[in-house]
């Protein structure tokens, strides 16, 4: 079965959404990420069962992404990648840096999967202002 365009683009743009929140170093220079593995190994060894971990910490479950998206992500972190930041966080990737990207690798994006990957951008942004704004 053949995912849609918007299935595919909100897969993306939460899977870019749970990454940032995960992944991002907060000013201790831990993730959210280690410190729920580390509340779980504690869970763990205090008798948690599995099932009631993964409950608890279902936020550590990677997002499903459909497989024929993944090769945005892979071009999504390269423009990522090389992106500046201002006095508010990361700037936005441009029409123009994705079109030297292109140029450069030598492989032409669809319109759509521009698209996508301005979504996944804006999410990204969105994102880290969020965690910006609760640690400043």
């Amino acid at each position: 079965m053949l995912a849609s365009f918007a299935s595919i683009k909100h897969q993306l743009e939460a899977f870019i959404r749970q990454t940032v929140r995960l992944d991002t170093p907060n000013k201790q220079d831990t993730t959210r990420r280690q410190n729920l593995e580390s509340a779980k190994k504690q869970l763990r060894k205090a008798g948690k069962t599995e099932s009631e971990l993964k409950v608890m910490f279902a936020e550590l479950v990677p997002l499903e992404i459909h497989q024929g998206a993944a090769g945005m992500l892979s071009h999504f972190a390269a423009l990522s990648n090389c992106r500046g930041s201002g006095l508010n966080g990361a700037l936005p990737i441009t029409h123009t840096e994705i079109g030297w990207y292109c140029r450069l690798m030598d492989d032409q994006l669809s319109p759509w999967e521009v698209e996508i990957i301005l979504g996944m951008d804006a999410a990204f942004r969105d994102e880290n202002y969020k965690l910006q704004k609760t640690e400043g």
